[in-house]
């Protein structure tokens, strides 16, 4: 955190969970008042960033009104859909987690 931003992390559950982290699309962390909180789930347009530099390989640039707030997940739901192979039936029971993957 530096002055009113955040950094805010996350995961995209449609690429095997992985890890991303969000800036804004002139590449500044996201404000200190984001509405993005832990176990929400947001259908996000972004791009990835082109200039990789470690620590930081998972920078996105989220587009201007490029969120949409999908639902709100526990970290165990989130699991079970990224480790439910893609093949996987809908309605699929991961005994592991407990919830299902649709």
């Amino acid at each position: 955190m530096r002055g009113d931003h955040v950094c805010v992390g996350g995961h995209n559950l449609d690429e095997s969970m992985r890890s991303i982290r969000l800036l804004q699309a002139d590449g500044t962390n996201m404000p200190a008042g984001t509405g993005f909180e832990i176990g929400q789930v947001w259908d996000l347009d972004y791009e990835p960033a082109t200039d990789i530099r470690p620590p930081h390989v998972e920078d996105v640039f989220v587009k201007s009104h490029g969120a949409r707030h999908v639902a709100r997940s526990s970290p165990s739901e989130a699991l079970a859909r990224a480790w439910a192979p893609s093949n996987a039936p809908a309605g699929l029971y991961l005994r592991i987690s407990g919830w299902y993957v649709e």
